[in-house]
């Protein structure tokens, strides 16, 4: 034990740092900002992909776009989900033939280019 004249002003200070460093501050009751920040940026997101999709529909051809859907877009590439290789095959055609460039041109936000793969979560209209 210590006795209670050895402890000097000095030593309570660097017990105080040690404790500060060791202990782990409240965490902020408030969330709201938080959630508000959250909503904002689903908001952003939802029309950039809202109008990404009006444009995807625009290009697509109708016999294509119920086995299509859209899965992302990050740093300009557009990724389009096909429900199997032959869409796949078909829709790389359409782009080559010049869709892609239309495509890039409605499209509200920045596409540099657009990759097809296939996702087994897209199911034709009428599969079971």
């Amino acid at each position: 034990m210590i006795p209670d004249d050895s402890i000097t002003p000095d030593d309570l200070d660097r017990f105080g740092i040690v404790r500060d460093s060791r202990v782990r501050p409240e965490r902020a009751q408030a969330m709201g900002e938080t959630f508000q920040a959250q909503a904002q940026s689903l908001k952003r997101s939802q029309r950039k992909h809202l109008g990404v999709a009006s444009a995807w529909e625009a290009v697509c051809p109708d016999s294509l776009i119920d086995r299509t859907g859209i899965v992302g877009i990050k740093g300009g590439a557009l990724t389009i989900g096909v429900a199997d290789h032959a869409t796949k095959f078909e829709l790389d055609r359409l782009l080559r033939d010049g869709a892609d460039r239309e495509l890039i041109k409605l499209a509200p936000t920045t596409v540099r280019r657009v990759k097809l793969v296939v996702d087994s979560g897209i199911r034709p209209a009428g599969a079971v």
